[in-house]
Order: C-alpha cells, then structure tokens, then sequence
C-alpha cells in the first residue's frame, strides 16, 4: 500500500513540476522578446528615429554651426593671445611654456569644434552596441531551443540550435522555425552579420532607397556592402525581399570568408565554370559547407530555405 502512495507521489510531483517548468520557460520567452524590442527601441541611433531630421541636423551641424563657433573660437583666440603678450610687457617676459599651453588650448577647441557631430555619433553608436550586447546576454541565458518543427532526426537540427542559441537567426513565431521557409536577401544578409557579431558598419549612409533606417536589416545591410558580400540589384535597389537562391547564399558566404580561390574538382553538372557562382560554390563543397543537393547536382538557382542557410553558416564557423 505504501508503495502505491509513493507512486502517487512521485507521479503529482513530477506533474507539479513539468507545469512550473512550462511556465517558466513561457514567462522567460516573453521576457526575451520583450527585452529584444526594448532593446532595438533604445539601441537605435538618431539616423534610425527619422531619417530626415538626422540629415537635417547634420546640415546645419556642418554648414552653421561649425562656422559660426569657428568665427568665434577665433576671437576669442586672438583676444587672449593679444592680452597675453601685452600683460607680459611686450614679450620682455615672455614664457615658452605660456605658449605651448596657448596652442594645445587652440588645437583642443579647435578639434572639439569640427568634430563635435562625428564625437556625439560616437557616443550614440558606442551606446547601441553597449544595449545590443547586453540584450544578447540576457536572450542567451534565459533562451530556450523549443522549435516543434525541428526534429532530433533532422539534419539542420544541430545547426538551428547553434543558430538560435546564438541570436543569428530567432524563430517565425514562438514555437516554430519553419525550416523550410525559403529566405530573402534581407534576412540572409542578417543572418551573415550577426554570425559575424553583429559589427558596426563604419559608413552610415545607404545608398538604397529600398532600405530604410527603421529597417531591421538597415545595419546588415551597410555591413554586406561595405565588406563587399553584396552591391545590390543596382546602385540604388538592393531588393531587401526578394527571394535567395543556393548559388546566391555559396557566394555571399564565400565573400563574407575572403576565401581564395578553390582548387578542387567539380562534382556537380549543373555549376558551370562560366558562372560567376563557380568558384564560391566548389568552396563551400572543399570546405565541406554543403554537399550538393545529390551527389552530382548542386542545384544553384533552387530557392534557399532558411534551414540550409543556418546548415552552411554552422559547418562554416564549426569548421574554423
């Protein structure tokens, strides 16, 4: 009889628990989006809050205000340089050191003055790195791995987890990764950016009009073009949602590697050596990023989905 109560027990605790860990994991998930939104909220920098105001500042910044403290930085200059020498009698006492002190004085205000705009950008990009990465931390210790689309058995598993675990790629909703989503330029571009942690682009300027500063991808975007992974559909489109293909994902990872050129055979028919994907695809084969869709075909112009573009970015860095 004993032993049934024990069974009983054990069965109403295990229950008890399974339900505190479900709503843990539920109350944390929320926790983390809502710390994901804050923090791309706070993170942003002026460009980012209204495109056109920031240029607007940065005009007057640059063709008033710059000027006219200019003008009189330069009175005041010359107003204490003339005291000086007139308070010192002539120059008759005359210190080097006055002088020295006089100059670095000019040289600072000076400094401080023309590069008043780029400083406070400065200050703002320092400060979005500084939240990104402190989102990052508190996503990546309460996070979990709870795709119900993603199988143990699934090859991408492995790579969705290290992708999610990471913060390079989130799920399409809280329990689902769609795996089989075909990707677009925007998000592939992403993906490439926060594998490679996310780095500032120096250029804050989009030569896109497709791309907005509000944009999720707007940095990604700089980034690709500025490491040269990408120069978009034309000088001014990039095509932020149009679709990706295999051959297209081989090359923005082989650009975004500065790998050089492969030496290997070509085991695929259908990667032709005129393509201009042929040298990033036989890349990808030798370093073993991807295997092709069969042993002979490698498929380059098949639509992407984001299970194999989280599968190459995986066998990339695991292979490093």
């Amino acid at each position: 009889m004993q032993s049934i109560l024990d069974a009983i027990n054990e069965w109403i605790k295990e229950i008890l628990i399974g339900a505190i860990n479900g709503n843990l994991s539920t109350m944390f998930g929320d926790v983390n989006e809502k710390v994901g939104t804050i923090a791309a909220e706070v993170g942003k920098t002026p460009q980012g809050w209204n495109a056109s105001i920031f240029s607007m500042i940065q005009s007057l910044s640059e063709n008033v205000i710059v000027p006219i403290a200019g003008l009189v930085i330069t009175y005041v200059l010359c107003y204490e340089l003339i005291s000086m020498v007139t308070e010192k009698n002539n120059m008759h006492d005359i210190d080097t050191f006055m002088f020295f002190k006089w100059f670095f004085k000019a040289w600072v205000a000076v400094y401080l003055v023309t590069n008043t705009f780029t400083i406070t950008m400065a200050v703002f990009d320092m400060a979005q790195h500084v939240v990104s990465g402190a989102a990052g931390v508190i996503g990546g210790n309460t996070g979990s791995f709870n795709f119900h689309d993603v199988s143990r058995l699934d090859y991408f598993y492995d790579a969705v987890k290290w992708a999610a675990e990471n913060g390079i790629a989130s799920g399409t909703g809280r329990y689902t990764f769609s795996p089989n989503a075909v990707c677009t330029r925007a998000q592939t571009v992403t993906f490439l950016w926060r594998a490679a942690g996310s780095p500032l682009p120096r250029y804050r300027v989009c030569p896109f009009t497709d791309v907005n500063p509000r944009d999720y991808y707007y940095d990604a975007v700089l980034w690709a073009v500025e490491q040269g992974i990408t120069t978009g559909l034309n000088a001014t489109t990039f095509g932020p949602d149009v679709t990706v293909t295999r051959g297209q994902v081989a090359t923005f990872l082989y650009r975004a590697a500065s790998a050089a050129k492969p030496n290997t055979f070509n085991p695929f028919t259908d990667v032709k050596t005129t393509a201009y994907n042929y040298d990033a695809i036989l890349w990808a084969y030798d370093n073993r990023i991807t295997t092709g869709t069969s042993d002979t075909t490698f498929s380059p112009d098949a639509y992407c989905t984001r299970a194999q573009i989280v599968t190459f970015l995986y066998r990339y860095y695991q292979g490093r």
